[in-house]
Parts: structure tokens; C-alpha cells; sequence
């Protein structure tokens, strides 16, 4: 077999034969896979406001400083801080941040 390249015309197995394999899942596929980020999103509508672009930016802005900042303190616990926030505008606000009082 001398010449051969390892192209995917010469592999037995083309997934397999070079650029297909760079990027291989670093955790295994399951039901919670992205929940963190669902829960980071959901984090900065509520406290942002629903209907609020500017709500939304601003409350982007805490929701990712204060998840860095809380990863490097407590990694294990860094949704569970963005959690208490969450909870303190929904006490303090419940319509969010930049978000309008419903009237019935």
C-alpha cells in the first residue's frame, strides 16, 4: 500500500480519514445537556422584563458578570447565585426590571 494517503478517496473509513474527527462531544449526549445555558436565558427574560430589548440587554449583562464572577468563587454553585437574583427582582419587581405592571 505504498503511496497512500490518508484522504477520505484512500480510507476504509472516510468519518474517520482527517478533518471529520476534530471536534469530538467533551460530555456524553443526554437529557440535560444545555440546561445550564436554558436556565441562564430564562434567568435573563424574567429579570430583564418579557417585552423589554433594553430590559433584556441590561439584565444579560448582570446574569454574565455575576455567573464569571460566581464560577470562579463557586463553581459548583454559580446557577444556584443567578437563582437568588432571580428570586430578589421577582420579589422586589415582579414584572422584571425594565418590564411594564399588567393591568387586569
Amino acid at each position: 500500500m505504498s503511496g497512500a494517503r490518508g484522504d477520505a478517496k484512500n480510507a476504509p473509513y472516510p468519518a474517520t480519514s482527517g478533518a471529520e474527527c476534530k471536534f469530538l462531544p467533551i460530555v456524553p449526549i443526554g437529557l440535560g445537556l444545555d440546561m445550564d445555558l436554558i436556565v441562564q436565558c430564562f434567568a435573563v427574560v424574567v429579570i430583564g422584563g418579557f417585552g423589554s430589548i433594553l430590559g433584556t440587554f441590561v439584565a444579560s449583562l448582570i446574569v454574565g458578570v455575576v455567573y464569571s464572577f460566581s464560577v470562579l468563587i463557586w463553581p459548583g454553585g454559580a446557577l444556584a447565585i443567578i437563582f437568588l437574583i432571580l428570586v430578589a427582582v421577582l420579589i422586589i419587581r415582579p414584572w422584571g426590571l425594565f418590564g411594564t405592571e399588567m393591568r387586569y
